[in-house]
């Protein structure tokens, strides 16, 4: 089992840190998913991987919205934003059913339900070299890190700009949680700590989440396609 904390720097003035978590049966979710933050929590949960999540939000009177507005798209596949609570019913259902079901992701910023979707829907599509659009399902855990490595760096600022954290399954590793965030650490340092000839490295700190014990002493770097990710 992988207890990581991997870090996917894109370049010095924007990177995205990657911190892989490891998830103990005593551990509750909602402790990792609220560590070193108080800010509301979110889940954007793919309508196309369950079929169900909109009919379960209704019946729990979860204020949900989403996030395709275009009537030429099915709804009932919509990625579907609902907040998450401690101790309410529906929030409790989804946290324990959803993980390794790659079902969405999970989100937290200072964003109200309403800002949020809208701020998302503007990275639903994707304009190809001969101008097509493409609809990009960010919110599937299989796809999040290829498509941030995707966005120019600009993209993923914006993408990140309102104080975005998020969550994904990490796929083909159970109970274990990717956790990603915008790392602003090496801005102004004039020597990032990785060669230019790379255009993205991964730092990867074993981290034992039961006992929360980090061992920085073990640091490695290495050059895209070097880490497991």
């Amino acid at each position: 089992m992988n207890e990581q904390i991997q870090t996917s720097t894109a370049a010095a003035s924007a990177s995205t840190t990657i911190t892989a978590t490891t998830t103990s049966p005593t551990q509750p979710l909602w402790e990792v998913l609220t560590a070193g933050h108080n800010l509301p929590l979110y889940g954007l949960a793919d309508g196309a991987a369950n079929a169900y999540i909109h009919a379960h939000l209704q019946v729990h009177h979860v204020p949900h919205l989403a996030l395709y507005t275009d009537k030429g798209l099915p709804q009932e596949q919509s990625p579907w934003l609902f907040p998450l609570r401690q101790q309410e019913t529906f929030s409790e259902w989804y946290l324990q059913e959803s993980p390794a079901q790659y079902w969405g992701i999970l989100l937290a910023t200072p964003l109200p339900l309403v800002e949020l979707a809208e701020h998302l829907r503007d990275y639903l599509t994707m304009q190809d070299e001969q101008g097509k659009l493409h609809l990009m399902r960010f919110y599937d855990p299989r796809v999040i890190k290829a498509y941030l490595d995707a966005l120019s760096d600009e993209q993923r600022q914006g993408f990140f700009k309102p104080g975005i954290q998020l969550w994904a399954d990490a796929p083909g590793q159970a109970q274990t949680l990717l956790h990603y965030q915008e790392d602003n650490s090496q801005e102004g340092n004039s020597q990032p700590n990785h060669s230019q000839e790379d255009n993205s490295h991964y730092r990867r700190t074993p981290i034992d989440l039961r006992t929360k014990a980090q061992a920085p002493e073990d640091v490695q770097s290495c050059g895209e396609g070097d880490c497991a990710c």
